[in-house]
């Protein structure tokens, strides 16, 4: 008889289970699986961890253009609105306490406009990411936006796919301009016989260039 031996199975039980259908079968479907899973990864690469939403605060004083807004970014997971503000005081309290990748705000604020909450936000980190979403497209008001130090200008009135595409050179640090407002303002230049320099500044915003780089061409 066979005497068995701690952590060593016997012979003939490994014959045994070798043959048992069941185990051949379970065995199989292993190996099967690990082919299968290096076939993924060589067509796929290693697996990478889902990205974590875009946080985003969104910044107007009209509660239907806020909920407008968040359930234009939240509709397929890309973008997350992490708070909601209504004026100068309570974005600016927001942002400290989130400190969200992109904020989202009106020109039109009650009190201190938009313009000066981009201008506060800049100067409390240069590398705050700010898209105004307005109904006021005036060459003064882009202007001074951009001057202030927003990255993003877009229309209320703009759809979804352009307030992502706007949001997404935002985020990259890209200047981002909706067509019709580029060309408004190179239209509110002609009369006025821009200067080569001011012509390349407007190429350069059109072509979603961040400040930096505009200024390095222009040298």
């Amino acid at each position: 008889c066979s005497v068995p031996i701690h952590g060593v199975s016997p012979i003939w039980k490994s014959s045994a289970a070798a043959s048992s259908p069941a185990i051949q079968s379970n065995a199989f479907d292993l190996d099967f699986r690990r082919v299968h899973r290096h076939a993924e990864l060589r067509s796929n690469g290693p697996m990478q961890p889902p990205r974590k939403p875009i946080s985003v605060i969104v910044v107007d004083d009209h509660p239907v253009i806020r909920t407008g807004i968040r359930a234009m970014l939240e509709e397929q997971g890309e973008f997350c609105v992490v708070a909601e503000a209504v004026d100068f005081a309570s974005a600016l309290a927001s942002w400290v306490a989130h400190r969200p990748e992109i904020v989202v705000a009106d020109i039109g604020l009650p009190g201190r406009d938009g313009v000066a909450l981009v201008s506060e936000l800049c100067r409390r980190d240069p590398l705050v990411r700010v898209a105004i979403m307005t109904a006021l497209g005036g060459d003064e008001d882009v202007h001074r936006a951009v001057h202030a130090g927003a990255l993003g200008y877009v229309m209320k009135d703009c759809g979804r796919a352009e307030l992502v595409t706007c949001l997404r050179h935002v985020l990259a640090g890209r200047r981002y301009l909706q067509g019709v407002i580029a060309n408004r303002l190179a239209l509110s230049l002609q009369g006025e016989r821009p200067t080569m320099r001011e012509i390349d500044v407007l190429r350069g915003m059109a072509l979603g260039m961040s400040n930096r780089l505009i200024a390095e061409n222009l040298r």
